[in-house]
């Protein structure tokens, strides 16, 4: 799939109260018809259980079980959520919400979602009971869905959760078989994802629960994966202390990619480990982002069997993804390691560098902000910009930038007016790319074009690969390859 594809493809975060690029955590993605709906069958779920005297989480974070819940529905059945379903759907948030609360006074945590925990502000008696209430009021929650079926494996989830968590605790200080520590993660993660999964399939008679239950196990697999990935990302802001799972003694894949039996390491130490190889073998982190890929692409294989919104569920999986590759791009850059810095360069060549810069920066100007983006589109695309008006406006601009960037990298290489050298084209495209790829890894670079397509296109889950390959493929016009024959 091109970069373009993937760009339209996911759709932005629109929510109410977080900016559509959080810094804490994963984010999930959505577009804004899935996002109003999520938004408003929740709301009218917590009135009806306000109503009735219980205490609902207000909705906050990433909502990524009931997104995921409605991502496992098939859009032509969106008519036939109706409130029953809506109460399931909160029912399992108001579980992960109380384990929040409850895993904040186990691990004496001082921040959540960016903010103090109730644990730090209140102290454990307002958390614990608060917890509490939450998790009885879902249960609650979960017989106002009618399904009794619903009830019973809503309760076996949230058993087996339970025993996830005591079984971490349990094995706290010591190295753990992947065996142990998949039983662990899909107990502690999965049961929830699994049950958000099954609720289509028991509430609205979809079908296929046991295969639905496993795919959210697996789902919640690797969002658990992704979240002790970016654990050990600790010097990036990612909404809570980082480390704390290795400060609290607790195993994950992680570590068994790093070779790393005990948990003595300092922060550097540790860091080092997982980030910093000493070979030309990909570091640790890097053959974790590696796997992940594998996993979401396995997920979407057994999706595909199901009756579900397939590209809603890419999103989803795409955007949690994409956040565990920001967060490592950010550390790595931030340990200065190789391949995320430029390399030692004399004066000559440090002047050459910013020359090629000054000249990328003026033609930058020229091109203007977005409002300029629509003429150069009709400037040098007629019949492309023509079809493009076919597309909502919303999809229209992101059209519209996208080929703007596409069109701008490569009249650097084909059109470059000033009649550069062969070597100082290649530098320009050089400069061009570490200002392309740090924009899409969300340092600002004060050039328009890149803070708005390429931020764009990291906060919707759109893999780095896409504009590394474009950069790549412009590339090649430097130096074209020749063919003795056709064959």
């Amino acid at each position: 799939m091109t970069f373009a594809a993937e760009v339209l493809r996911v759709e932005p975060v629109r929510s109410g109260t977080r900016p559509a690029r959080e810094t804490m955590g994963l984010v999930h993605g959505s577009d804004e018809r899935l996002d109003r709906l999520l938004t408003h069958g929740l709301d009218e779920a917590a009135r009806r259980m306000e109503r009735g005297g219980l205490p609902v989480p207000p909705r906050q974070g990433k909502l990524l079980r009931p997104l995921f819940s409605v991502a496992m529905i098939p859009p032509g059945h969106r008519d036939r959520l109706h409130d029953r379903f809506w109460s399931g759907a909160l029912a399992i948030q108001m579980v992960h919400e109380a384990s929040l609360l409850h895993d904040d006074v186990i691990d004496a945590a001082s921040q959540r979602r960016g903010r103090p925990t109730l644990v730090a502000e209140e102290g454990v008696a307002q958390a614990v009971v608060l917890g509490d209430r939450y998790l009885t009021g879902a249960y609650r929650a979960a017989a106002s869905t009618g399904s009794f079926e619903f009830l019973s494996r809503f309760t076996e989830a949230v058993e087996r959760t339970v025993v996830g968590e005591m079984a971490q605790g349990r094995s706290a200080g010591r190295r753990l078989t992947d065996v142990e520590y998949d039983e662990i993660i899909e107990g502690k993660s999965g049961e929830l994802f699994g049950i958000a999964a099954a609720l289509g399939s028991t509430v609205l008679g979809l079908g296929a629960t046991e295969e639905r239950l496993a795919l959210g196990r697996a789902f919640g697999n690797l969002y658990q994966r992704i979240d002790d990935l970016v654990d050990y990302c600790h010097l990036v802001e990612i909404g809570k202390p980082a480390l704390q799972d290795y400060r609290n003694r607790k195993w994950s894949w992680v570590l068994g990619l790093a070779s790393v039996d005990g948990f003595e390491r300092s922060d550097d130490e540790i860091a080092a480990a997982i980030f910093g190889p000493e070979g030309p073998a990909p570091s640790p982190a890097r053959r974790a982002l590696e796997m992940l890929q594998e996993r979401k692409r396995e997920i979407l294989r057994r999706a595909t069997g199901l009756d579900a919104d397939p590209a809603a569920l890419d999103r989803l999986l795409s955007s949690c993804t994409s956040v565990a590759r920001r967060h490592v791009t950010e550390q790595e850059r931030r340990m200065g390691l190789p391949g995320t810095r430029r390399p030692p360069q004399d004066a000559a060549m440090r002047d050459a560098r910013r020359s090629e810069e000054a000249v990328i920066r003026r033609r930058a100007e020229a091109l203007g902000g977005p409002s300029r983006w629509r003429v150069y589109f009709e400037d040098h695309a007629r019949t492309f910009s023509l079809a493009a008006r076919l597309f909502p406006p919303r999809e229209a601009a992101l059209v519209t930038g996208l080929y703007a960037y596409c069109r701008f990298t490569d009249d650097l290489v084909d059109d470059p007016a000033d009649d550069p050298s062969a070597e100082a084209l290649a530098r320009r495209l050089d400069v061009w790319r570490e200002l392309s790829l740090a924009a899409f890894d969300g340092t600002e670079t004060g050039i328009p074009l890149l803070d708005t397509v390429l931020v764009q296109a990291a906060e919707k889950g759109v893999d780095r690969a896409y504009p590394e390959a474009l950069l790549e493929g412009v590339g090649m016009d430097l130096a074209p390859r020749r063919y003795r024959s056709w064959e």
